[in-house]
């Protein structure tokens, strides 16, 4: 979640051209870039740790898509501010909820 915010916002910043607005301001932009880079860092993540605990790669990889998708989806609906708590409660949910972990 570090990662994909904070590039949203450089690249939201910086090349954020087409905006929409739900609760805040966002562009498109930066929520593909959150998209991309939260799904990078969290496939990576998962499988550095795939070492230690015996993860199937076809499950990191939906696992990844559901988190990345979840925490695009809830920081585009969270109004300022808020979306540094929504984020990452709805995205670890989405995690556990994913990889069977409820």
């Amino acid at each position: 979640m570090a990662y994909g915010d904070a590039s949203a916002a450089l690249i939201g910043e910086k090349y954020g051209k087409r905006r929409y607005q739900i609760f805040a301001s966002k562009s498109l932009e930066g929520s593909i870039a959150m998209f991309v880079i939260s799904f990078s860092s969290f496939t990576v993540g998962m499988l550095f740790f795939s070492a230690v605990y015996s993860f199937a790669v076809s499950n990191v990889i939906v696992a990844a898509l559901g988190v990345a998708f979840m925490a695009v989806l809830v920081e585009g609906l969270s109004p300022i501010g808020f979306d540094n708590l929504t984020v990452p409660i709805l995205s670890a949910f989405t995690f556990l909820l994913l990889t069977g972990g409820l």
